[in-house]
């Protein structure tokens, strides 16, 4: 089945933290979402949900749902676990995602599971979603957004209202030092060739902004790269993966034993350098059969007409003569 589009429409404070995935608010043409926000959360000036998870106690997230329709109308609400999308960014489109062994805590946990909200014809509906308190403190951060869209919308560009959620333990954060792993390098048969990919994460509860990556892909023994892909402004989630795709569109490479190299550097100029094996075998190569491009015309289109009508002419110019004869 062919996956279908999303344009994401976000609702958010422009901020240094949340900014590459909570850009200006826009409207959808047949619903609206509009956060509550709480004047007593930890940033009350904000347009998503900055709240304290401590000492047990729970959370009341409220929005309304407006149906702009003039039928009735099912939407789905859920709460998603922040992730770093492959372009590096924030993103809160997904629910479950797999989990990094560095995450203790989700928020998905915390939150009721995916749910469908009917609003009737031109009307509004309020929401409350109950976030619970771990159990146990956790440092830094839990990150993630409630993600509304209109289950009745068969069109390919759905439109998806999210509202970041921030939540913490504590009123002041803690100084927590970035880091970053490389868990993994591989490689996999494409349509055309084989594409390349670095498996990154931050094991950190923050965010982790700014961080520039290079990624050079050598064939063994060789100095030469024979695949490069630089990030400028890579913004991980906190406890996230990140798959870097090191080749964008798919290349024809020799099968044999290949090692990537990555340099990664920090806001704070923290830096970081990893290599990694990759393995391009034979029998992936025979998986990525190239297409067949369609044959060109061997002469413009409008040559072909004009033939086409001087043949008209000639044939009845000698129709016309055997007649006279």
């Amino acid at each position: 089945m062919r996956q279908q589009k999303r344009q994401l429409i976000w609702f958010g404070l422009i901020c240094s933290w949340l900014w590459p995935a909570l850009p200006v608010a826009a409207a959808s043409p047949n619903f609206k979402v509009q956060p509550e926000i709480a004047t007593t959360q930890l940033s009350p000036q904000a347009n998503y949900y900055h709240v304290l998870l401590a000492n047990g106690q729970s959370q009341k997230l409220k929005f309304r749902i407006l149906n702009l329709t003039r039928g009735t109308r099912h939407y789905r609400v859920a709460v998603n676990r922040a992730t770093t999308s492959a372009s590096g960014i924030l993103s809160y489109s997904q629910h479950a995602p797999a989990k990094p062994e560095s995450l203790s805590i989700d928020i998905e946990k915390l939150a009721p599971k995916p749910q469908t909200v009917t609003v009737a014809p031109q009307s509004a509906k309020t929401v409350t979603l109950t976030l619970k308190a771990p159990s146990t403190a956790f440092p830094g951060i839990l990150l993630g957004g409630i993600e509304v869209t209109d289950r009745d919308d068969i069109s390919t560009a759905k439109v998806a209202y999210v509202t970041a959620i921030k939540a913490q333990a504590t009123p002041t954060l803690p100084a927590i030092a970035p880091r970053l792993q490389l868990n993994n390098a591989y490689a996999q048969a494409a349509e055309t060739g084989v594409q390349v990919y670095a498996k990154f994460e931050n094991p950190q509860p923050a965010i982790q902004a700014q961080t520039a990556i290079t990624a050079r892909l050598f064939r063994s023994g060789h100095k030469r790269a024979v695949l490069t892909k630089k990030m400028a402004a890579v913004t991980l989630a906190p406890n996230s993966h990140f798959t870097l795709p090191v080749n964008v569109a798919p290349k024809r490479l020799a099968a044999g034993n290949y090692r990537i190299a990555v340099t990664a550097v920090a806001a704070d100029h923290t830096t970081w350098h990893f290599t990694k094996s990759v393995r391009i075998s034979s029998a992936m190569l025979k998986d990525a059969k190239p297409t067949t491009p369609a044959v060109a015309p061997s002469f413009p289109l409008w040559a072909g007409i004009g033939l086409g009508g001087l043949a008209l002419v000639l044939a009845g110019g000698s129709y016309y003569l055997w007649r006279r004869r």
